[in-house]
């Protein structure tokens, strides 16, 4: 019935403009998605409803976000997972001035 479609859409996988498109989210896309998955509980939401859902994944991507900004000054660096325990310290003396718990 869609055989056409199909068609057509299998010829777009061969065009390199596609090839180029797919080359661009292995790099930039995948490793975001996948990081929400190892670090941020990202296989499964903890709330329910579709307003909440989109507010926790908001609340993700904002996390992922400030990580980006925080490890800004040393650019081309990949955080391992080995490193992810330097955050805490780090994350304290940049907000340390608007929060007001102590970290040891």
């Amino acid at each position: 019935m869609f055989k056409h479609v199909l068609d057509r859409v299998q010829g777009y996988t061969e065009t390199a403009a596609y090839q180029k498109a797919i080359r661009k989210r292995a790099v930039w896309v995948e490793p975001r998605f996948a990081e929400v998955k190892v670090w941020h509980q990202g296989r499964r939401f903890r709330l329910r409803g579709l307003l909440k859902v989109n507010i926790e994944a908001l609340l993700k991507a904002t996390g992922q976000n400030i990580k980006q900004l925080l490890k800004a000054g040393t650019p081309g660096k990949v955080l391992q997972p080995a490193l992810a325990s330097s955050y805490p310290a780090m994350c304290f003396r940049y907000f340390a001035p608007i929060c007001p718990i102590s970290y040891p």
